[in-house]
């Protein structure tokens, strides 16, 4: 049986109502859940949280990196406000994590949202959404003639990016993954990876579900616990046996279960605001002052992307560097 598919348009309030709000689920129409979800509230009771000004800004204090002095040849010292384990990197496999979860291009900071009403126009599972989209079928700009391998894009001659169209943009599951370098290549790296995979098991369903897998083993045995530490992973994913009969007699299998206090749902799952727009916020707070992509955006020449007075050519020119010199390492992030 298949699943009913709507397009879904949203133009602005202002438009739709003549400056008025429309009703909560007027513009709703039947959807597929396999492609969107809902927001909506974890804890409905809970008190809204009003910090003060000061304490704010005290915490804003904390998140500052002082001027750091050329270290010379070699790898840079280990800054001292740094967690070890949490490498320069990972801050930005968050960043695609989270495009992979939640895309609201309909709410406004600018206004009142109310979260039931909202749609995610991501699932909410690790599933690759905004690298595969919709699948060949109905996004066939993401894949080459075959129908199976993702585009790869070239700039400067040969060397591999995203695949853009004629004016430089991205055509890709999700724009906001060509926001910056970092998570552009990290984008492209499962792009490639996607292809390699196939090229072993030619098949475009089973290649995407080999990737998926390593995409979800790494979020849960590698960023989770680099994140919230070992402990919390294992109380929440925890083994659950049972017996099973095999030609051989009975034998015991075992799956993992999440043991979830709070997150409950009736029918589907949706994205808690909670986490979306608060929780998972964190993140920002563990974008470094600066970063070396290769050896041309190493000290002294490092761009201080939140430094006072910083021109946007001289942003441009950063860029260009690590662009134009692919022969610097492009992808070694040291920082």
């Amino acid at each position: 049986m298949g699943v009913r598919r709507c397009v879904h348009v949203d133009v602005s309030p202002a438009a739709r109502c003549h400056g008025t709000q429309a009703v909560r689920g007027l513009q709703d129409v039947p959807h597929s859940s396999l492609s969107t979800s809902r927001f909506g509230r974890m804890f409905r009771r809970l008190p809204p949280l009003v910090p003060a000004d000061a304490d704010l800004e005290q915490l804003a204090q904390t998140m500052i990196e002082g001027k750091e002095e050329d270290p010379g040849p070699g790898p840079p010292p280990p800054d001292p406000g740094d967690n070890a384990a949490i490498l320069a990197g990972l801050t930005y496999v968050g960043q695609f994590m989270d495009h992979d979860l939640t895309f609201d291009p309909n709410s406004k900071l600018q206004r009142d949202n109310d979260p039931d009403a909202l749609r995610n126009f991501r699932t909410p599972r690790f599933d690759l959404d905004s690298v595969y989209a919709d699948g060949p079928a109905d996004n066939p700009f993401l894949y080459a003639d075959d129908g199976s391998h993702l585009l790869i894009g070239k700039v400067n001659g040969d060397e591999d990016d995203l695949p853009r169209n004629a004016q430089g943009r991205a055509l890709i599951g999700d724009p906001r993954n060509d926001e910056n370098l970092i998570v552009s290549q990290i984008h492209l790296a499962f792009l490639k990876f996607h292809n390699a995979v196939l090229d072993q098991v030619h098949d475009f369903d089973e290649a995407r579900r080999v990737v998926r897998w390593h995409y979800q083993w790494i979020v849960i045995h590698d960023w989770l616990e680099r994140i919230v530490g070992k402990d919390v992973v294992d109380d929440i994913l925890q083994p659950d046996t049972f017996a099973i009969g095999t030609k051989d007699g009975p034998a015991q299998a075992q799956v993992w279960k999440a043991n979830l206090k709070f997150f409950k749902w009736r029918e589907q799952p949706f994205m808690p605001v909670e986490f979306s727009v608060a929780t998972y916020r964190f993140g920002h707070s563990m974008v470094r002052g600066n970063y070396a992509l290769n050896t041309f955006t190493a000290p002294p020449h490092e761009l201080d992307i939140f430094s006072e007075g910083e021109s946007e050519a001289k942003v441009r020119d950063a860029y260009a560097l690590v662009i134009l010199h692919p022969e610097g390492g492009r992808d070694s992030l040291r920082r």
